[in-house]
Order: C-alpha cells, then structure tokens, then sequence
C-alpha cells in the first residue's frame, strides 16, 4: 500500500535529483507537497537552471615543530568547515572567482591552547578569506604538545568549479 509518506519521499528524492541535474521538478515550480513524514507542507524549491558552484576546500599533509596527537583530527573537524565557510563568504562579497593556496602556521602552548596563528604564505586568496581562517583557526583546541608548545604548519587549496 502506497502512502502520503510514500508519496512525499518520491516527489522529493525526485525533486533532489532534478536539482542535482540543473532542471526544474514538480508539476510546477514552487509546487506544494502535502503529507510530509512530520505532516506538514514542505515547499519545493524552485530550481531555475542555474548551476550551483562546487566549493573544496583541500587539506594538505600537515607538519609539526614536536607532534600533537589529535593535529589532523582538529584540523578535519574545527578548522576546515570553517575554512569552507570563510571561502564561501569571500566568493560572495569580495571576488567570485578567487581560488588559491594557504598555508596556515599554527603555534599551539604547552596546553593545547593556540597562542596564535599567521599566514605562512597566502596565494590568489583575498586578505578577508585569510583572516577569516586564521581567525577559525585561532579558535581550535589541540591535545597538549608539552614543553615549549608546536608550530603546526596546515597547507589548504581553495578552489571554485562550476557556477555563475
């Protein structure tokens, strides 16, 4: 037996694969599907063709002054999303088409606190995109590396494809 909830999954798997496709769904655009799984009306997206950028923002292999044993999962989990984030608002007020390399150089205390963070060197990236994941970056949290601290140096490559 087909349901409502059975029918709205349909509609919007269907709906999302027309959207991954660059066309538009439904019987018309700004469509309401009834009988959503929570039972309320969802509305439909209305997709006009335009095809959406692909932001990444890739991560190099990281180096450290002394080890630090959770380095790369902070970096992968506190500092890369909002390194994505930082890229995204710079395409959007400062220039849509900047891609480039940046080399973060992160000193970490004996504690795991980050006692402050540079740009190592920055190329084809705006200064605000820079800062702003210096910035992300000054606020992460390390295991603590002990004695003097660490110098963790992160590489990111930025790159747009597709979009307007």
């Amino acid at each position: 037996m087909i349901t409502s909830k059975h029918l709205f999954i349909g509609q919007s798997l269907a709906c999302l694969g027309a959207a991954a496709a660059s066309v538009g769904c439904g019987a018309a655009s700004g469509a309401w599907f009834e009988g959503s799984p929570s039972g309320a009306s969802v509305r439909q997206a209305e997709v006009v063709g335009a095809e959406l950028p692909v932001l990444r923002v890739d991560l190099g292999s990281l180096s450290s002054s002394v080890p630090v044993s959770n380095a790369e999962a902070v970096v992968h989990m506190q500092i890369q999303p909002g390194a994505r984030r930082c890229y995204w608002k710079g395409l959007e007020i400062v220039d849509p088409n900047q891609s480039g390399a940046l080399v973060l150089l992160i000193k970490v205390a004996p504690d795991g606190r980050v006692d402050s963070v540079s740009a190592g060197s920055n190329t084809g990236l705006s200064e605000q995109v820079a800062g702003c994941v210096q910035s992300v970056a000054k606020r992460a949290m390390f295991d603590a590396p002990g004695g003097n601290g660490a110098t963790i140096s992160v590489p990111f490559n930025f790159l747009k494809q597709g979009g307007a």
